[in-house]
């Protein structure tokens, strides 16, 4: 059975709705890894900042 406003049998849509889905949640997991690397980052930076700001208030000259 074909779909005519798309021409894509019920076959081909059932075969392609697990890797629809798949591609979905992998999709979703990448874009909660960028935010997840991106605050880590931001903390990373941070204790850098930290660092450099008590080294420089602790030089003896």
């Amino acid at each position: 059975m074909t779909d005519h406003s798309t021409g894509v049998t019920t076959e081909k849509r059932r075969a392609l709705t697990p890797f629809l889905a798949l591609a979905l949640l992998l999709g979703t997991l990448a874009l909660g890894a960028c935010n997840t690397m991106e605050g880590a980052g931001d903390d990373l930076s941070a204790a850098g900042d930290a660092m450099s700001d008590s080294a420089e208030d602790n030089k003896g000259y």
